[in-house]
């Protein structure tokens, strides 16, 4: 207590992964059922060289590449999920085709149990616009989490950007003219915000507000030629150009003289790892 600005407050960052999953968590609950049919009938087909041979007729009549095949998922891991579903959607129309001559299949998920009393039933042309619909997203936090789940850079200096793009996609989705995806973006934007909201009140009193008068008074105290506050002198600066040979912790380096107070909160800051998950468990659910 008492070595850090603000108590180390503006240290404290919440697991950017544990959010993902909980993002994750609420788009399956929401499309549970039409997930449910489709791993039913991948499953079905997978489950004999016979079905899969019929299945690859099926893609034959539909002109459809059986050299990609698809995948049963492992229903905790919200990552084999979303390879499945990807996967069942590019063969939408051969599993239709199946599904209209191979009358065993629909008797198949008439009869399979999706929760206690509760069937699956034939697979529904709402329920291909719902995968196809999660799939979408998935996409997008599957290839965020990867880049986030290194293990040689999880600090928060180099996926600032990722997560304002995340920000940007879910503000995109929430205003979709589809009614049930902007509903569900929604939700998930309001644990985002939790994550990642503004930190500055209303009023002017939040955190950042507190260390920009505290900077002030430091300097009123050490008061020099230039009354500028270093913080003044920082946002007068030019911008760098942003590209990929860019390192912002180098260029905190290279100018610590000149922002002593501020090159030193920036290696605290910049340093904090936005993920306290393994790699191997940033995908369970």
């Amino acid at each position: 207590m008492g070595t850090n600005w603000m108590n180390g407050d503006h240290l404290h960052v919440r697991c950017m992964t544990y959010i993902i999953n909980l993002f994750i968590q609420d788009s399956l609950k929401e499309s549970f059922m039409s997930i449910e049919r489709v791993r039913h009938a991948v499953r079905y087909v997978r489950q004999s060289p016979a079905r899969l041979k019929r299945f690859q007729k099926s893609c034959d009549d539909e002109q459809l590449s059986y050299k990609k095949s698809f995948c049963l998922d492992i229903p905790t891991r919200w990552n084999s999920t979303y390879l499945m579903l990807s996967g069942a959607v590019e063969f939408k129309n051969a599993f239709t085709n199946y599904a209209s001559r191979e009358i065993v299949l629909r008797h198949y998920l008439e009869n399979s149990y999706i929760e206690v009393g509760v069937t699956s039933s034939d697979l529904l042309s709402s329920d291909w616009v719902q995968v196809k619909r999660i799939t979408k997203f998935l996409k997008f936090v599957y290839l965020l989490t990867l880049k986030i789940s290194g293990s040689l850079y999880v600090t928060s200096n180099i996926h600032f950007l990722e997560i304002c793009v995340v920000a940007v996609y879910l503000n995109q989705l929430i205003a979709s003219e589809d009614t049930d995806l902007s509903n569900m973006e929604r939700k998930m934007k309001e644990k985002f915000d939790k994550y990642w909201g503004s930190q500055v009140s209303a009023k002017g009193t939040g955190p950042l507000d507190s260390l920009i008068q505290d900077l002030q008074k430091s300097k009123a105290l050490n008061r020099g030629v230039d009354s500028r506050t270093e913080l003044d002198k920082y946002f007068g600066e030019e911008t760098e150009d942003d590209t990929k040979e860019f390192k912002i912790l180098l260029w905190w380096k290279m100018n610590a003289t000149r922002f002593s107070t501020l090159s030193k909160m920036a290696c605290d800051v910049l340093a904090v790892p936005v993920s306290s998950v393994a790699f191997e468990s940033a995908f369970s659910t």
